[in-house]
């Protein structure tokens, strides 16, 4: 699939923006593809604080010459965004990444903004002798359980050309590893019958995603 979205790009004379919900794996597919297209990576962008205007990015991702990806992962940014596709699609394709397990990245979101709020170490390539919490210690709120699933809900607005599995790809050229905790993470939460009565049921339609 990954030659699929690069020949789709040289072909159509586009750059690649990656969409996905947080901890989805946008970063990691950001890289192999810019590895294995030879081009260079913008990362994240669109991150609210960094910039003033989404679209400003968006631009810059547009009038690249050379292949390049970039990824948008945060909620307000897309709503931003959202209201004018057809101009991200003019020089861009659009890829979206999705993780079946919702519970598993339900909890890899509440772990990262409770354990280190500031990234100051970074949400990726997380080794288990690092986990900064301890089973039963985290309770999930309502509100956030909300977010997320919204989260999940926009990236189809806009109309990705490929719509790929996190848990279906290989990651061979990039840094990026999956991270390890000391314990399986949902057991984190003090209610994790609550977080999995909301997300452990989530079904994607087969409609969602792209075979190879």
């Amino acid at each position: 699939m990954y030659q699929t979205i690069l020949d789709c790009a040289q072909q159509q004379n586009k750059n690649i923006l990656i969409i996905g919900s947080p901890r989805s794996g946008t970063h990691a597919l950001s890289a192999e593809l810019c590895k294995l297209g030879r081009g260079k990576s913008l990362m994240e962008i669109c991150k609210t604080g960094y910039c003033n205007d989404p679209w400003d990015d968006i631009n810059r991702l547009s009038s690249s010459a050379r292949l390049t990806t970039a990824q948008v992962v945060q909620l307000t940014p897309k709503l931003v965004l959202a209201e004018n596709v057809d101009k991200i699609k003019k020089d861009n394709i659009i890829v979206n990444i999705r993780r079946r397990d919702k519970v598993l990245q339900f909890a890899s979101w509440i772990y990262f903004r409770v354990s280190d709020p500031t990234a100051l170490h970074g949400w990726h390539n997380h080794n288990a002798n690092k986990t900064r919490v301890q089973p039963g210690s985290v309770t999930a709120a309502e509100s956030d359980i909300v977010q997320f699933k919204l989260e999940q809900l926009l990236d189809d607005y806009f109309l990705p050309t490929f719509n790929l599995c996190y848990e279906d790809l290989t990651f061979t050229q990039t840094n990026f590893r999956k991270n390890t905790f000391a314990f399986h993470l949902p057991e984190m939460f003090s209610n994790l019958d609550y977080v999995k009565q909301q997300l452990e049921t989530w079904q994607y339609s087969t409609g969602h995603f792209d075979n190879e």
